[in-house]
C-alpha cells in the first residue's frame, strides 16, 4: 500500500522551510550591509579628517581658527562679568572651591584616621 500524502503538512512543510530561508537571506543581507556601512563610516571620517587638516591649512582655516579663539575668550570673559556681577562664581571659582573643599576633606578623613588609631587616654 502507497504511503498517503498529507497536502496539508506538505505545504506546511514548505511553508515552514521558505521562512527558514528567507530568514537566513535577511541575516546575511543585514550582515552584508552592516559590513558595507561600517567601510562607508570609516571612509567618510578618513575624508573628513583630511577635510580638517587641509581646511586648517589654508588662510581663511587659520583666520576662521584665531576668529573663533577671539570670540570664545571674549564670550568667557562677558560671562564672568555677568556672573561676578550678580554673585555666582565662575566655573574657574568653582573648581579652585571644589579642589579647595578636597583638600580639607582628605585632611579631615586622615584626622579622623588618627583619632580612630590613637589611644584613649
Amino acid at each position: 500500500m502507497a504511503a498517503e500524502t498529507n497536502p496539508v503538512g506538505d505545504a506546511i512543510d514548505r511553508v515552514e522551510e521558505a521562512l527558514r530561508s528567507a530568514s537566513d537571506e535577511f541575516d546575511r543581507l543585514k550582515g552584508k550591509a552592516e559590513k558595507r556601512f561600517s567601510s562607508f563610516e570609516k571612509e567618510a571620517q578618513k575624508r573628513l579628517e583630511q577635510f580638517r587638516s587641509d581646511f586648517v591649512d589654508t588662510d581663511f582655516g587659520k583666520r576662521a581658527e584665531s576668529l573663533r579663539a577671539e570670540a570664545t575668550s571674549k564670550a568667557e570673559a562677558g560671562i564672568e562679568t555677568i556672573l561676578g556681577s550678580i554673585g555666582v562664581a565662575s566655573s574657574k571659582e568653582a573648581e579652585k572651591l571644589d579642589r579647595k573643599l578636597s583638600r580639607i576633606s582628605r585632611r579631615l578623613k586622615k584626622l579622623e584616621v588618627e583619632k580612630v588609631d590613637s589611644p584613649q587616654l
